[in-house]
């Protein structure tokens, strides 16, 4: 029995158990196969040309880790794939029946080891002439990940084949097939420009998920319009962004599976967790990780999950979303409840005199509300870091919104927690006056972060006063890190030792993490999404950008005893 039909032999029989969308696949291949016996059915399934990948596949060598070197171990799983992307073919002209396929498959099952080898089936076995063989992406480092998998694995070839070691020449930035003209390079959007140009026979885009918008794919898929048997291999992980590319490319090889829509020429396998599924049961990841106990090893899989479980929040995300394929769009809430309350604590600004501060300044627009974020660092290693907020919202417009946000801001008010201006907006004086205020506590601020959208004359003002004011970005790169942070030293609160935060026992800021829903960069940077927010966020972010106001001060404090060191 071919090890594809093993594979599938294992499936049909529960031995294998697979996620419903793979058992879909299988089932597509298995009905095709019964189509071929109809005479106007345009395909058919060449098991010689399947036969020839897969110990092509098996003749290879792996290029990481502890298998470097090694025989190529294909698995049952990889060889379904390869045999029907491969063995499928148009009855008239013998080219490859998909033009396209799509695989998402959790983080280390062997995804570019896997490509790796496609890229170099297609460049030197394949029997296409003059081939155009890339690894495409947006982002270099990104495209050269397979590409270099490749390299070395034709380094393998060509040291035990006198042939290739004549005919393979390997270049700075490509390999050539002296025998027919062909080239396998690494592609990408950031170092070509345009990628118009090309003539691509065979190109695989790893990491699908990262790609912001559609355009690389597009044009990669439009480049192979003259070549009559090529191949766009589509690999991924399960991402964070449900409006993308990708995500859109998944759904509708949901759609295929499911016999909703019909595309002969696209090949779509995807190893995700079934609707009901446990994230914390093992037999879940052992059903989605079809790697599981070759390249996935259960008690690394055990010890992520442990810390998924441990810290929550973006930890779980992560693991659910990387190592289960659940596409996560982070509605689930950042830090829970219980957390943020057990961080609580019963001190004034009394409590807070003499103490250095930073600031963050949320201000939003005058119609909603706005908050001050102090944080005040901790004295020393034993002692958490402690916040406080001020929150202001217009009079006229607050009975309004109890109406709309369903949220008692009267209750916040006559305790003392929210500040009501006059009028139908924030004044910006009674924020600037509860500013001024903190010199008659002896409170030392050192910097304030503004966000620079609405903070032109209010920030004038500050200056004019004395204080330092600087301007704080609202994008990933600002405010990633400060978030991962805080969201670490919340948590800390239940680990002894480690460094923690407290806030005054502040219900608006409370409410303000039940409503975070975060937006994630392809890279897993994170920040508050104001858009996807129901409700306002802006106490915390006015906490983060004090905290990460801190983080900065800090950093140019050591750069500056670096240099005095120096010299």
């Amino acid at each position: 029995m071919k090890l594809w039909d093993t594979y599938i032999e294992d499936v049909l029989s529960g031995k294998k158990i697979v996620p419903e969308l793979v058992k879909l696949a299988i089932y597509r291949h298995l009905n095709d196969l019964d189509e071929i016996k109809a005479a106007d059915y345009p395909y058919y399934f060449d098991v010689g040309a399947a036969d020839h990948v897969v110990k092509t596949f098996q003749g290879s060598r792996h290029t990481q880790d502890i298998y470097q070197g090694k025989p190529f171990n294909l698995q049952p799983w990889q060889a379904f794939i390869e045999a029907v992307k491969w063995g499928w073919r148009h009855k008239k002209t013998k080219a490859l029946r998909f033009f396209t396929s799509y695989v998402e498959v959790p983080r280390k099952n062997g995804k570019t080891e896997l490509i790796a080898g496609e890229m170099n089936y297609s460049f030197s076995f394949s029997g296409i002439k003059g081939g155009e063989v890339y690894s495409a992406a947006t982002y270099r480092d990104q495209a050269e990940k397979a590409y270099k998998a490749a390299l070395i694995m034709m380094n393998y070839i060509r040291e035990e084949s006198p042939y290739f070691r004549q005919q393979i020449k390997i270049l700075s930035n490509r390999i050539v097939n002296k025998s027919d003209y062909s080239i396998m390079r690494a592609l990408s959007r950031d170092r070509e420009g345009s990628l118009d140009g090309f003539n691509a026979s065979y190109a695989v885009i790893d990491e699908v998920h990262a790609h912001k918008t559609s355009d690389t794919i597009d044009v990669i898929e439009s480049s192979t319009g003259s070549r009559p048997s090529s191949h766009i291999s589509m690999i991924t992980t399960a991402g964070f962004n449900k409006i993308s590319p990708c995500y859109t490319i998944r759904n509708t090889g949901i759609d295929i599976l499911k016999g909703i829509k019909e595309d002969d020429n696209k090949f779509v396998a995807i190893w995700a967790m079934d609707d009901g599924d446990d994230w914390h049961d093992p037999k879940v990841w052992e059903k989605v990780n079809p790697n599981y106990n070759v390249s996935i090893l259960p008690d690394k899989l055990e010890a992520a999950h442990t810390k998924a479980v441990n810290d929550g929040g973006m930890a779980e995300i992560e693991f659910r979303t990387k190592r289960l394929n659940d596409w996560c769009d982070t509605d689930s809430v950042w830090i829970q409840d219980d957390i943020i309350v057990s961080c609580g604590d019963n001190y004034t600004l009394d409590d807070l005199r003499g103490r250095e501060c930073f600031i963050g300044l949320d201000l939003a627009t005058v119609f909603d509300i706005n908050s001050i974020g102090l944080f005040f660092p901790a004295r020393n290693n034993t002692e958490p870091h402690l916040t406080f907020g001020f929150h202001f919202i217009g009079e006229d417009s607050m009975r309004e919104r109890v109406q709309r946000d369903h949220v008692d801001y009267l209750k916040w008010i006559q305790q003392g927690y929210i500040h009501a201006t006059p009028g139908n907006s924030t004044d910006y004086q009674y924020v600037l006056k509860k500013i001024l205020e903190l010199v008659h506590y002896n409170i030392q601020v050192i910097e304030i972060a503004y966000d620079r959208w609405n903070a032109y004359e209010i920030i004038h003002q500050l200056q004019d006063e004395g204080f330092i004011c600087k301007g704080f970005g609202q994008g990933f790169a600002s405010m990633s890190t400060p978030t991962k942070a805080i969201e670490k030293l919340y948590r800390n609160k239940k680990t002894t030792g480690q460094q923690s935060i407290r806030h005054n026992n502040d219900p608006v800021l409370r409410w303000g993490f039940s409503n975070v829903k975060l937006k994630i960069d392809p890279a897993g940077n994170y920040k508050v999404d104001k858009g996807k927010s129901s409700e306002k966020v802006d106490p915390v972010v006015a906490q983060i950008m004090a905290y990460g106001q801190y983080l900065d001060y800090k950093m140019r404090q050591q750069e500056k005893d670096i240099g005095i060191s120096l010299f």
